[in-house]
């Protein structure tokens, strides 16, 4: 059993750079088999089609970005700064995944248009993350009391808006530079400023 963990460990570890370079659609069985030096009929054995490969990769990065994120969350302090970390956390998470690094534009263009369709509940979850954060804040007496509902779906609405806006931008583009990362943090940088405004007392 260890042997087929093993390999079912490596075909989705190849899966994901095939993935982050060309994308769901373009993206066949033939090219991850190829990466990994097997036959292609050989991946039924671990996975029941292309897109049960790529729903169990996806399930487990998203779970892996939340369980990173909420424990770095852990080691901050106040409020403020949580909620700062979570806002710029969408720049970091790229240097969270390795995969990630190696994406293209287009394929974390396509990929995410998958994740706000299909992977809903993922997104949930980082919003009650945000959430959670405003209603500690609220209790501690950090922030004004506003409606934590609909300030964290106003707030993750707004970095998803940013980054749409910025992979628009970028879309002639193959790859991002750090210089693209660092001006997306410091847009949202700006937006967190202004939700801090707003929201303490």
């Amino acid at each position: 059993m260890s042997g087929f963990n093993d390999k079912k460990i490596s075909i989705k570890k190849a899966a994901k750079k095939v993935f982050a370079k060309f994308g769901y659609q373009k993206t066949t069985l033939e090219d991850i088999a190829n990466l990994i030096g097997i036959k292609k009929n050989s991946l039924y054995y671990y996975f029941e089609s292309k897109e049960d490969l790529f729903n169990q990769i996806m399930v487990e990065t998203s779970e892996y970005l939340y369980n990173h994120l909420v424990t770095e969350l852990g080691k901050v302090v106040t409020n403020k700064e949580k909620l700062r970390f979570f806002i710029l956390y969408h720049t970091n998470k790229i240097n969270v995944d390795d995969a990630m690094n190696e994406a293209t534009i287009s394929a974390m263009v396509e990929i995410g248009s998958i994740v706000e369709e299909s992977y809903t509940h993922f997104i949930d979850k980082f919003k009650d993350v945000c959430r959670k954060i405003l209603a500690e804040g609220i209790k501690t007496g950090e922030f004004k009391e506003v409606d934590a509902n609909e300030i964290s779906e106003l707030i993750f609405e707004t970095i998803r808006g940013y980054e749409c806006k910025f992979l628009k931008k970028q879309n002639h583009l193959e790859m991002f530079s750090e210089m693209d990362r660092n001006e997306l943090k410091n847009d949202l940088n700006q937006f967190y400023k202004i939700v801090i405004m707003a929201i303490t007392k």
